[in-house]
């Protein structure tokens, strides 16, 4: 990691060839997490209580939270134009102080929260949890390098890795009997072996900071630093509901409020999140070239719209079946709650994919100040939506995220980098409404079958044939499929003797 080409971003002639590869890693490899995630959440569903979940969603909060400070210092190296071993070496160090505070931080709020959530445990488990805030800055300069040369495979690897490892000692652990320690173990691994994985495989060793560097890495700081301070503040966007359940319900409902959380958020975990990775450092090379830069995004939105689109729909035309398979019947109370979020399942990847935009191109102050509107927006909803519980809060945090917030942040996002929002609306509109279609037709597939009293698993079997089957054939006929995949069948068909 001596030389300078070690911290070079890729080629421009190389990238999109990287990227496309680097994507079809993610996507294979995010399948696999996803997998095990969902079994790693069958099992401890069934045997750890809802109450004990909602205690570590409380504390998780808090730390979630605190982790946003030392956000921003990842991306800064990523998108960086130029970078040295002085700004790596002087970023790492930043970022390990921030970890170490942010530890002492949570050491003492430990106490604070018990007491706002009234139960004596959050202490200890804060102090614990805590650390991994220390555990993941130390991580995070040997990821960011990684992702910055676009070492997708390499990423992904060492997240399924940290996925599958601590997704046995949450089982085995449960198994035990050791309830929600059984959780924080499942935090605590996967940071662990995200670490050790890390410095293992990059071979990352930083120096020791020097004036000088500190003096050059000024303006990447300041930009990690407005990325830190929009993430706080969209932190608002994002937990405040859950912290609000968890004050005033309790944290048996906050475990059902969580859960659901959690099935909402699947669609953006598993597609945008495995993606940052790839479309953050493709993008931010391509910045100078605005033309390529647009294409990119809307080609790669619409293969995300294609996915999370009908899977946030399914969530709610199958809320039943989802919670009983996932979670057990103990779970039942959570599906009003997840029919509710249905549509913020569906446009929450959406949202978070105008980060992309933001970030790679270097908008890290508008980024900041558009946040800042967008969460007092949410504050207010949620404050309305208090009295009326977590069914409230559901439906505030669905039509919050679906009317508003979404679309104005993809709007200030295109405006921000100079591309056009509506043709980007024109590109993924008909896999929206293909969803909306679909959709009617797997309810109203589902209410003939249960009228004619086929059975929970005969109604479930149509709606998933009838909703599937007319997605797929709106979304064939309308073309509306990203150009790489219709290049590939236009190929095939004229192989074939098909036309065109």
């Amino acid at each position: 990691m001596e030389s300078s080409e070690s911290y070079a971003a890729p080629a421009l002639e190389h990238i999109g060839h990287m990227a496309r590869a680097g994507a079809g890693w993610a996507v294979c490899l995010l399948v696999a997490r996803q997998v095990i995630g969902i079994v790693t959440t069958a099992v401890t569903a069934r045997l750890v209580v809802p109450a004990d979940f909602g205690l570590i969603a409380m504390a998780a909060a808090f730390i979630q939270f605190l982790t946003l400070f030392d956000t921003g210092l990842k991306w800064s190296t990523v998108q960086a134009k130029t970078l040295n071993a002085d700004h790596v070496t002087a970023l790492f160090w930043w970022g390990v102080a921030m970890g170490a505070g942010m530890w002492g931080i949570s050491v003492l709020g430990g106490p604070v929260l018990a007491w706002f959530f009234n139960d004596k445990k959050l202490a200890l488990i804060c102090t614990i949890m805590g650390s991994g805030l220390l555990l993941s800055s130390v991580a995070s300069q040997p990821l960011a390098l990684m992702k910055r040369q676009l070492r997708v495979r390499t990423v992904a690897s060492i997240e399924t890795f940290a996925v599958l490892l601590s997704g046995g000692v949450a089982i085995v652990s449960a198994l035990a009997g050791w309830g929600y320690w059984a959780l924080v173990a499942q935090s605590m691994t996967v940071l662990l072996a995200r670490l050790v994985a890390a410095w293992s495989i990059t071979g990352f060793r930083p120096g020791w900071p020097t004036i000088n560097g500190l003096v050059r890495t000024q303006e990447l700081l300041r930009f990690g630093s407005l990325l830190g301070a929009s993430n706080l503040v969209s932190y608002f966007q994002l937990y405040l509901d859950s912290i609000l359940v968890g004050r005033f319900q309790g944290s048996t409902e906050l475990g059902f409020y969580s859960r659901v959380i959690y099935l909402k958020t699947l669609p953006s975990m598993y597609a945008v999140s495995a993606l940052n990775d790839v479309m953050i450092p493709a993008l931010s090379g391509l910045r100078g070239n605005i033309s390529r830069f647009a294409e990119a995004y809307r080609q790669t939105l619409k293969m995300v719209c294609l996915v999370v689109f009908p899977a946030g729909a399914c969530l709610g035309i199958m809320g039943n079946e989802v919670v009983a398979i996932l979670y057990g019947p103990q779970w039942s109370a959570a599906v009003p709650m997840l029919r509710w979020q249905a549509s913020a399942a569906m446009m929450l990847p959406v949202f978070h994919t105008g980060a992309w935009l933001l970030i790679a191109g270097g908008h890290g102050r508008a980024q900041f100040r558009l946040n800042v509107w967008l969460t007092c927006i949410a504050v207010a909803a949620y404050a309305i939506a208090v009295p009326y519980g977590a069914i409230g809060m559901s439906a505030a945090n669905g039509l919050l995220f679906t009317a508003v917030l979404a679309p104005a942040f993809l709007w200030f996002a295109h405006r921000a980098v100079g591309i056009s929002f509506w043709v980007t609306v024109k590109d993924v509109w008909p896999i929206l409404l293909a969803t909306l279609l679909a959709t009617l037709a797997a309810a109203g597939t589902g209410t003939v079958a249960r009228c004619a009293g086929l059975g929970p698993f005969w109604e479930s079997t149509a709606k998933l044939l009838v909703g599937g089957g007319f997605y797929t054939l709106l979304v064939w006929k309308t073309r509306c499929l990203p150009k790489s995949i219709l290049i590939r069948i236009d190929g095939l068909k004229k192989s074939l003797g098909l036309g065109t």
